[in-house]
């Protein structure tokens, strides 16, 4: 906290939008050596290129040091800010930005649990460094020593032979849960959620010691398919007034529906389970536990306001960024499944830099990830949390592997008892449902787009299932087209080296070629991988092995034709149509602007490769080993 101000002041230039909210970012590690004045115009000059600011203030800190406090018109804004000046160099300092009580628990919270952690304590007080100790495990958060003395009206800290101890004064010593939220002025939750159930839940675990209780919650792994738990979920959601507290889930679950099924290798994390359910969310108490209730129906706008709300628009491209990055790191885990401390470091070895929480506008990763709930969701509180796909990215994933594993199939179709097999073989790796966070495929099938994919049920049998991929019909037109096209394909990709060319290059490659758009439409595909895929007998797709990008070729029968042609015309403009073999490689590539290499068509030397063209050149054997037209 801040003490006597130094300098105040600011330039008032007024709230881009009526309905922004202002918010305070505090800056510190600030080069003491340079004078608060110069410091107040030096820091408004750099945040005054990226943002709007407010009003700005130097301050000095309880330490002596100063510090700057800035006010900015929007969180976006101070997002914003973070994300382009948080460790830049002034002086000989780099600045630290963080938020002033941004999503921080209130004063009365804090009090409330600073009483009910000493009220465990015998003798009810503790050494200072104890307190914060216990009260950072207990309630994953931390507590200032500032923040202490300025509870003097309820706790004492003193100093003594053997340090500093902080103390509950007399008066709150045996209060109960209710006297002491009235007492702090502590406003009950909305809803009336509390952390444990009261019908079902006698709350924490009576054989944890007061020194060791953490509050944090870890549920079982479950086998339930999303169909069976959803009706559980929305019974026990009734009985219980709409509000779950997600710290009793089992014990509520075991009164009202028998014994949980826990899964120790293998299965679902609970918790997980039910956030794949649509009628209902899990969300966080200002007291910082987690409860279900029912799901809030938003319409799509809501949904992009709060987006909006969360991210600057100058960082979506980047957050999207580290969206794919949070799939491709998660999907190497065991069930993608990842605990919340080793991901820093996991991310640094599995791309080879740094994750910099700031560089997206956040102080903390866990709001950084709470930023992405479409992408990843972050099971359990404290120290146990364990970073995961969102349900939603899940389905992505799945329908995206699954197109993969069907185009692989001769008819694009397959049954579902030979789905494991062709995943393995297509994916590399054993098929297991639980790497996408469901324990039933049905579970899975349900949500694919029917646009993507079509699941055939067998009336007599619905272990028959049959997966494809829909298909319409061409009309003759489009199909005549479609022919046209697969000529034009040829002709473009012949001016390539090896007839090959970068999937995304096509489409202007195309339109510069031959001067107008290729509309996918025209030949009755809605994608232009479709389109390519519908002249398999010309054209092969494939990734490349160095870079991962997709590469459009030609097949090696077109290939060679091409190739044949390219050289017979350079043999038939040299002196006598006729030319040695090692003038031919450098008149090919003088020609055409690139080396002939025979390995590109998998033959081993140019005369094997030049074997295979006879239909085009022929090579007569003389001292020089010359190549004539056929």
């Amino acid at each position: 906290s801040f003490s006597d101000a130094i300098y105040t002041g600011g330039l008032n230039v007024g709230i881009g939008t009526a309905a922004a909210t202002p918010l305070e970012l505090q800056v510190t590690n600030l080069d003491q050596n340079i004078d608060a004045r110069e410091m107040k115009k030096i820091l408004l000059t750099f945040f005054r290129e990226h943002v709007m600011v407010l009003h700005v203030s130097m301050l000095l800190q309880s330490d002596g040091n100063l510090a700057a406090s800035l006010r900015v018109p929007s969180p976006q804004d101070a997002q914003y800010a973070i994300s382009q000046l948080h460790r830049k160099k002034i002086g000989a300092k780099r600045i630290i930005i963080s938020y002033v009580n941004h999503n921080q628990p209130s004063p009365h919270l804090k009090r409330s649990k600073v009483i009910s952690l000493l009220q465990e304590v015998p003798g009810k007080k503790l050494p200072l460094f104890k307190f914060r100790e216990l009260y950072e495990r207990r309630f994953h958060e931390t507590i200032a020593v500032s923040e202490m003395y300025n509870m003097r009206d309820i706790v004492t800290v003193s100093d003594n032979s053997t340090g500093r101890m902080v103390a509950l004064h007399p008066e709150y010593r045996n209060l109960t849960a209710q006297q002491t939220a009235s007492t702090t002025h502590l406003l009950p939750e909305p809803n009336g959620v509390t952390r444990f159930c009261p019908k079902h839940s006698i709350g924490p675990d009576a054989s944890v010691g007061w020194a060791e209780r953490d509050n944090t919650t870890c549920l079982p792994n479950i086998g339930l398919s999303i169909a069976d738990l959803g009706d559980t979920i929305q019974r026990m959601l009734e009985s219980h007034n709409g509000v779950l507290p997600l710290a009793s889930l089992v014990d509520c679950y075991i009164a009202e529906c028998g014994p949980v099924e826990e899964i120790v290798d293998g299965g679902v994390p609970f918790e997980h389970l039910v956030s794949c359910l649509p009628m209902v969310s899990i969300d966080t108490s200002a007291e910082g536990f987690k409860y279900i209730q029912w799901a809030r129906n938003k319409p799509f706008q809501e949904e992009m306001e709060d987006l909006a709300r969360f991210v600057s628009p100058p960082l979506i491209g980047q957050l999207a960024l580290f969206s794919r990055e949070l799939v491709d790191l998660l999907k190497t885990f065991t069930h993608t499944r990842l605990q919340f401390p080793r991901f820093i470091p996991a991310y640094h070895h599995h791309f080879g830099r740094q994750c910099r929480v700031a560089d997206y506008g956040f102080t903390k990763l866990a709001e950084l990830l709470d930023a992405l709930p479409h992408v990843v969701q972050v099971l359990g509180e404290g120290s146990k949390r364990i970073i995961t796909l969102a349900h939603k990215a899940q389905v992505k994933r799945f329908s995206s592997d699954l197109l993969r594993v069907l185009k692989g199939q001769p008819a694009k179709i397959i049954h579902l008892n030979q789905f494991s097999v062709a995943y393995e073989k297509t994916v590399g790796k054993s098929w297991d449902v639980t790497d996408y966070g469901v324990n039933n495929m049905d579970d899975l099938l349900a949500e694919v787009n029917e646009s993507t994919v079509l699941v055939i049920r067998s009336d007599e049998d619905d272990d028959d299932v049959t997966i494809s991929i829909p298909k319409r019909e061409q009309t003759a037109d489009e199909i005549e087209r479609t022919r046209q096209f697969a000529a034009e394909v040829v002709e473009l990709l012949r001016h390539s080296p090896q007839c090959r060319m970068n999937f995304n290059r096509f489409i202007p490659a195309y339109h510069h070629h031959f001067g107008r758009q290729c509309r996918v439409a025209d030949y009755g595909f809605t994608k232009l991988i479709e389109l390519f895929e519908a002249i398999p007998d010309l054209l092969e797709i494939f990734d490349d092995e160095e870079d991962g990008e997709k590469q459009l070729q030609l097949v090696e029968r077109e290939r060679m034709r091409v190739l044949g042609e390219q050289i017979i015309l350079v043999v038939k403009g040299a002196p006598r149509q006729c030319l040695s073999v090692e003038a031919l490689r450098q008149v090919f590539t003088h020609y055409y602007g690139y080396a002939l290499k025979p390995q590109h068509y998998d033959k081993p030397t140019l005369i094997s490769l030049l074997n295979m063209l006879s239909n085009y050149v022929q090579v007569t054997a003389s001292p020089e080993g010359g190549v004539a037209a056929a």
